[in-house]
């Protein structure tokens, strides 16, 4: 088909439905309604999903989490009872010497106190080993990290995050000093922004890094006198690769069941694993919610096709006529398909715009980025003209064959 032919046939087709607009219409509001749910439940399916892995993955793809249980009063009695005491460094010592593949192991111990210079704001105190920095990948905007002297002498050093370094504003650089509780500590760092976010997970609570306050382990004594820094709230392991942290965590698994002498006062979380859950899950919601979608575009091809029989019905004798002055039955055929096609794809086009609006009030409401993709608009347009075509391929082949003879005396 030339181009003068194809303009001539689109022409053609836009007039015969601008004169049909109410009918035509009413026949492309179910594809529009079934684009603007397969724009809108893909994008925000996307956004939500990469904003859960961009969560999860700030706990590290090659860490395995140990953290301790939460427990009443009367379990921890029992608990004890029982020869549990928790995560200690015995556990630590283990999983180093025993677990194979294990680079790095990092006890963590919270501390429960506050600041005297920001009364309003309450960021987490925690002591820290020197494999902190690593295991999360931690950079510096200022000074340095917490070193092996830190903690072998117990220096009242402090690394803090950069929301706290705002909040303390001249103190907050290297060389500042920060009273906790009764005790002054000097600022030796200050840790670049972390993009942070809420709680994914009942499992995974993600520690917002810029509300920090990291000091040596042992000098947790001195902030929390009820604090045993023999007591770890958490022990972060680090395996060698990602392909081995299976192994590892069922290493460290096998090890504190040994430990703590088959007392389940701990939990083990691994990022990778929820990683993995996550994206299994997402990736049957979105089939899920891309299948009412095009149970959506399937209603609105039927809607298009019945109008377009009705059309054919009513046009019987422009088509004869059009066959009495030479058009042929292919010539037939390409008209009615074009008018089935520009009503799916003009029925798709406002599906698009309406579905990235609602994105953009969804991104407001819902407080992420939901993701639109180029490819997802075209996949959108094609589909949509895929449906015009079936939609209109019977109508269309129905008038082509029709008798010219007979289509005249219709009226």
């Amino acid at each position: 088909m030339s181009p003068a032919y194809v303009q001539h046939v689109l022409r053609t087709a836009w007039r015969s439905l601008a004169r049909q607009r109410m009918r035509s219409t009413l026949s492309g509001v179910g594809v529009s309604l079934g684009i603007v749910s397969l724009v809108t439940t893909v994008s925000v399916g996307e956004g939500a999903k990469r904003k859960t892995l961009e969560q999860i993955e700030q706990l590290g793809v090659q860490n395995i989490i140990v953290r301790t249980a939460r427990l009443t009063d009367a379990e921890q009695r029992v608990l004890k009872s029982e020869g549990s005491r928790g995560l200690s460094p015995s556990d630590v010592a283990s999983i180093a010497a025993v677990v194979p593949d294990c680079e790095l192991v990092a006890p963590i111990r919270e501390a429960r106190t506050k600041f005297a210079q920001t009364p309003d704001f309450h960021p987490d105190v925690l002591g820290v080993s020197v494999e902190y920095q690593t295991v999360n990948a931690l950079a510096l905007d200022e000074g340095r990290f917490i070193c092996d002297l830190d903690a072998r002498s117990s220096n009242l050093v402090c690394v803090i995050g950069h929301d706290v370094a705002e909040q303390l504003g001249p103190a907050g650089h290297v060389g500042g000093v920060l009273r906790i509780a009764a005790e002054m500590f000097r600022v030796v760092g200050v840790l670049r922004p972390v993009r942070s976010g809420a709680a994914t997970d009942s499992a995974v609570t993600l520690r917002d890094l810029n509300r920090v306050v990291l000091v040596p382990l042992p000098a947790i004594r001195a902030i929390d006198a009820a604090a045993d820094a023999d007591a770890y709230s958490e022990i972060v392991v680090r395996a060698s690769a990602p392909s081995r942290v299976s192994a590892v965590a069922a290493g460290v698994g096998a090890v504190l069941e040994f430990t703590h002498r088959g007392v389940r006062d701990y939990q083990i979380v691994v990022p990778l694993e929820l990683i993995a859950r996550e994206r299994q899950a997402r990736r049957n919601f979105d089939l899920m919610l891309s299948a009412i979608a095009l149970v959506s575009l399937l209603v609105g091809g039927i809607g298009i096709m019945n109008i377009m029989l009705a059309s054919v019905s009513e046009r019987t004798h422009e088509i004869g006529v059009r066959r009495a002055l030479g058009a042929t039955q292919r010539d037939i055929r390409i008209q009615f398909l074009a008018e089935s096609i520009l009503i799916s794809v003009v029925g798709g086009g406002i599906g698009v715009v309406a579905g990235i609006a609602l994105i953009l009030v969804v991104a407001v409401v819902g407080a992420w980025a939901p993701t639109v993709s180029v490819w997802l608009l075209v996949f959108s347009l094609a589909t949509a003209l895929t449906v015009g075509a079936f939609a209109g391929l019977y109508p269309a082949t129905r008038a082509s064959r029709m008798d010219p003879v007979e289509a005249l005396r219709q009226h």
